[in-house]
């Protein structure tokens, strides 16, 4: 009688070997970590940009408040009954939280429901503490002379209304006016170049608030900075 001797083979048609096996569940393991990982990337990203547009609301409703109270800076009572710190009972009133920066002046810090906080300043800018927002429009303002025009556009009701600023990260942008101008109440555009927008002519004595957001890409998505500014429109020379 022959005796027989089988030898295994390393893998068999139609499955794994152990080898296999690990390696798989180790490569399945990395992928999940990963899974993971970035999605609390994005929570916490999402959690920066909300806490960043809660304190973008409250600076410009504090900014319309001014502006009825005839100011164009904020005090500590533009505020109201705000609630400044959403992570504690009670009500953290701004005269609370309000603080001087050498360089940036009067501001203000909001802590939201996340525990996330941002800095609202006098100016009604807002920046995120937990991952710096880019403000780079120092140089928002209004004037009356758009760029190629010598004299100052002007009739008997107004005058016009050209918003210009800074920016370098801007991929499109969107600009409320309130109340609304001739023109409208709301101007957008996907250029990556305009930094002046006629906004059309305003009222003389009116004063209108004005927000500039930028965003990073052309879809008007990625928030790059919001600032809003009070503008009173100077009587008839």
């Amino acid at each position: 009688m022959v005796q027989r001797e089988y030898i295994s083979e390393p893998r068999r048609r139609g499955g794994f070997t152990l080898l296999e096996l690990v390696a798989t569940v180790v490569v399945l393991a990395i992928l999940s970590g990963l899974a993971v990982v970035g999605f609390g990337e994005v929570r916490q990203q999402s959690r920066v940009r909300v806490t960043f547009l809660e304190a973008t609301g409250i600076a410009r409703e504090a900014l319309g408040i001014a502006a009825y109270r005839n100011r164009v800076e904020l005090v500590s009572t533009d505020f109201a009954d705000t609630d400044f710190d959403r992570t504690e009972d009670g009500l953290q009133e701004a005269s609370g939280v309000e603080s001087v920066d050498d360089s940036d002046g009067t501001y203000w810090v909001y802590t939201s429901q996340h525990g996330l906080t941002a800095r609202i300043y006098s100016n009604g800018t807002v920046s995120s503490m937990a991952a710096p927002v880019v403000t780079n429009q120092a140089g928002l303002q209004v004037v009356c002379v758009g760029a190629g025009i010598t004299t100052c556009t002007n009739d008997a009701s107004g005058r016009a209304m050209y918003l210009q600023w800074n920016g370098n990260e801007q991929g499109s942008y969107r600009i409320s006016v309130t109340p609304s101008t001739t023109r409208g109440e709301l101007f957008s555009s996907t250029s990556d170049s305009d930094r002046e927008r006629y906004l059309g002519m305003g009222a003389y004595n009116q004063s209108y608030v004005i927000t500039l957001t930028l965003y990073r890409n052309n879809s008007f998505t990625d928030v790059v900075s919001v600032q809003t500014i009070t503008y009173t429109v100077p009587n008839a020379a």
